[in-house]
């Protein structure tokens, strides 16, 4: 059971679908899908080398965030999670999901192979291409 919670708007927070539900985490609130790629967290420091202040840090990730539409936001965030379940049932260590290796990136495509289309794979790839750089994650996979 995932208890209800509420966004500024005080709209009620779905549940997550019984075949998307992540595994418990202080790095992971559930939150609505267009929040996941700012509220759930890589664990451990940005690889950046770029040192600023966390005001700093805080505004380029707002103005990253506003960049995208609403609706990209939430594409992306329902590939975050799709991503983190499937860490979660193949009992991927939280440091090892980001920065994401080619090889964990190739093993999470195969797997949304033939029950997603190719369209939301890349959809989805995106979404975690786009959550590591605004945590300051490298990603060195070729788009």
């Amino acid at each position: 059971y995932n208890p209800p919670h509420l966004n500024r708007q005080t709209k009620v927070i779905a549940a997550y679908p019984s075949n998307l539900t992540p595994r418990e985490s202080a790095l992971r609130p559930h939150c609505a899908a267009k929040d996941r790629i700012r509220l759930w967290l890589p664990i451990g420091e940005s690889s950046s080398p770029l040192t600023h202040p966390s005001a700093d840090v805080q505004r380029i990730q707002d103005v990253m965030i506003h960049a995208w539409a609403s609706s990209t936001r939430e594409a992306y965030g329902s590939g975050i999670l799709a991503f983190h379940v499937y860490c979660d049932s193949k009992d991927i260590d939280d440091n090892l999901r980001a920065p994401a290796s080619s090889e964990l990136i190739s093993a999470f495509i195969s797997d949304l192979a033939g029950s997603y289309s190719g369209k939301t794979i890349s959809s989805y790839i995106h979404g975690i291409r786009a959550w590591h750089i605004l945590h300051g994650k490298s990603w060195s996979l070729d788009d």
